[in-house]
């Protein structure tokens, strides 16, 4: 007997007053008895509140006493960050305050003068969701960007024909904004490539097809430069659009986008690494953890530098996935920072059907043992390395008290679980055999060298 229960995916403000949560349906026609609310204050994510509707909505009193309860401390702590009175308690009348918050001022002061910023979406034979995440993009605050649709052999002309025919020229009749570009060769990081050397930006957004954006995504993205030196790429926060079925929320039990719940910031580079290795034994290998593809954003320079992504590893190839884990990788290893900011987040439409979600849970394994062998192959010297991590990979991949399952339950099937092993020993292979295939084939047209050196990854900081 399946018990799961869908749950409704709600976002509340709480500078405003605070709304009821009322009886709504899900997919099957009856109430929702849970709820999951992201709060925010002054635009910025706090965190993730889980709500029981029980078949009869909250009020708004219920609703922000909730919100109290888990939040409270972040709340405080964002208005002491911002210059603003603490507060005692939460009610249904919200936090609303007549001084304008640091936050929000920075935020204006940074977009007076914003760099000009290329978003790509690499999409292929998805014309619905396809424009569903370029509506939402087009609704983005930031005062100048262009949106980069890049085709990636396509079996129709559908993607072409929707960008056309809804996209192509504005109202107002300017300049388009939404320019298509079809790359014939199959794989993902070479339709990504592709893009950035069609792109006009100083920051190069990446995203996918699936998802939606919060209207400050774009900006979070630009401000993370901000935040200190030799940043590379900044990551954002990928949530559930919906968690209408019980893959999805297995999904999020897997570990999801935001696989710590954490929605701090935080900097990832190779400073301090004996203190990082404590904290987290397989850093920076687990380069999943600084982010994901559908939500990263590079500086022009360091890409190109970087060489962009690696054309043998990714989706539409052999590996399958981890070309965000290879790049997010060389990123940190080549001497820049990498900067996770969960205020530049989207929704991300998961998979509503099992064998689906089997088939991710597979590329996923696939592409992280494609990954430790890219890392083996451009310096053979990491074997070493690896070899002292082996006691706690092991405990990391198969203990249930591990970091990597700290959110599954005890009806998480064995399969999923057992598919992503099945990918893990496979995975190696696959890249080898991709990486054959490519060759010597050039990542971007101006390709330089991609060599580093590593002492116990301690390298010279900068370029």
């Amino acid at each position: 007997m399946n018990l799961f229960k869908p749950v409704l995916v709600l976002e509340v403000e709480i500078s405003q007053r605070i709304s009821d949560v009322p009886l709504t349906y899900d997919h099957t026609g009856t109430p929702y008895q849970r709820a999951r609310s992201l709060v925010r204050l002054h635009d910025k994510p706090l965190g993730l509140v889980d709500l029981n509707i029980d078949g009869t909505g909250l009020t708004a009193s219920e609703h922000a006493a909730a919100i109290w309860r888990k939040l409270g401390n972040k709340i405080n702590a964002h208005l002491r960050a911002n210059g603003l009175p603490e507060v005692s308690t939460l009610d249904e009348s919200g936090i609303p305050f007549e001084q304008v918050p640091a936050c929000v001022q920075a935020r204006n002061q940074f977009l007076a003068n914003a760099p000009f910023a290329s978003v790509i979406v690499c999409t292929r034979d998805r014309a619905a969701s396809l424009g569903r995440c370029v509506r939402s993009l087009l609704k983005l605050d930031y005062p100048a960007f262009e949106i980069i649709v890049v085709d990636n052999a396509p079996k129709t002309n559908a993607t072409e024909e929707l960008v056309a025919q809804e996209f192509g020229q504005n109202k107002e009749g300017h300049q388009m904004r939404v320019r298509y570009i079809r790359e014939p060769r199959p794989g993902k990081s070479r339709a990504a490539n592709t893009g950035a050397l069609h792109a006009r930006g100083a920051i190069l957004a990446f995203t996918d097809d699936d998802v939606e954006v919060d209207r400050h995504w774009l900006t979070e993205l630009a401000l993370g430069f901000t935040v200190t030196d030799h940043v590379a790429c900044v990551s954002g926060l990928i949530l559930p659009a919906e968690l209408e079925t019980q893959p999805q929320f297995w999904q999020e039990e897997f570990g999801g986008y935001n696989r710590d719940g954490n929605l701090d910031q935080r900097i990832f580079n190779l400073e301090n690494l004996r203190w990082r290795r404590q904290q987290e034994p397989l850093y920076p290998y687990t380069s999943g953890n600084f982010g994901a593809g559908a939500n990263l954003c590079f500086s022009r320079e360091a890409f190109m530098k970087l060489d962009g992504f690696d054309p043998a590893i990714g989706a539409g190839t052999l590996t399958i996935a981890a070309e965000d884990t290879d790049i997010l990788f060389r990123s940190v290893i080549s001497g820049y920072t990498v900067v996770r900011q969960p205020s530049a987040f989207l929704y991300h439409y998961q998979y509503r059907d099992y064998e689906s979600l089997r088939k991710q849970l597979f590329s996923y394994g696939h592409g992280f043992t494609a990954h430790l062998m890219n890392c083996i192959l451009r310096r053979p010297s990491s074997i070493l390395d690896f070899v002292s991590m082996v006691p706690y990979t092991l405990f990391y991949l198969f203990n249930s008290k591990s970091p990597k399952h700290a959110k599954k339950k005890e009806d998480f099937p064995k399969e999923l679980a057992t598919a992503e092993m099945k990918g893990m020993t496979v995975g190696w292979w696959a890249y080898l055999r991709s990486r054959w295939r490519t060759g010597n084939e050039r990542r971007l047209a101006q390709a330089p060298s991609n060599k580093w050196q590593m002492t116990e990854l301690q390298v010279a900081s900068g370029k």
